[in-house]
């Protein structure tokens, strides 16, 4: 991992003198240094890199653009792997949304989208429902969703890699 980080860093470096900072394959760099960052554990590192590449596809290629939503999207797993919920589920509704616009309601991916958002709003309704001091019950309640939850965030993770490469 420390490896692949060091060149990702030095191609990071040298496509921003040859291109600079804002180029398309310059910001797919840092989206996917995002991503081994996040698989390192480095939550903030990969949020400061998924919030640049973010930044830099809208301005490149609009909103809309299936690149900048995918970078959405990993946007969206990473506040759900911080249990910031409210976050993640606006940016997969986001990405959702305008998913649907782009490539039609029967998609496979755009229905594993669905899924996930659905998931993500029915996990936010069950802990609102049981006071702080029930979170060991509710977990134990809901652990069979979680293992369905963490496979299917596995499904994403490797459609979004197909996307990328």
């Amino acid at each position: 991992m420390q490896e692949a980080e060091e060149m990702y860093l030095r191609a990071l470096r040298g496509q921003e003198e040859a291109w600079g900072p804002k180029h398309t394959s310059t910001l797919d760099t840092v989206n996917n240094l995002a991503i081994l960052y996040k698989s390192q554990g480095k939550m903030q590192e990969a949020e400061e890199m998924y919030l640049r590449a973010l930044r830099g596809k809208e301005e490149a290629w609009g909103p809309k653009h299936t690149s900048t939503l995918d970078t959405v999207y990993n946007v969206g797993l990473l506040y759900s792997d911080q249990g910031r919920m409210q976050e993640a589920e606006e940016m997969y509704a986001r990405a959702l949304e305008v998913y649907q616009n782009v490539e039609g309601d029967h998609d496979a991916d755009i229905e594993y989208l669905q899924e996930q958002l659905e998931t993500l709003r029915a996990g936010r309704q069950a802990s609102s429902q049981y006071p702080q001091s029930d979170s060991r019950n509710l977990r134990a309640d809901i652990s069979s969703d979680v293992v369905d939850q963490n496979n299917q965030t596995a499904r994403m993770r490797d459609f979004v890699l197909r996307v990328l490469m």
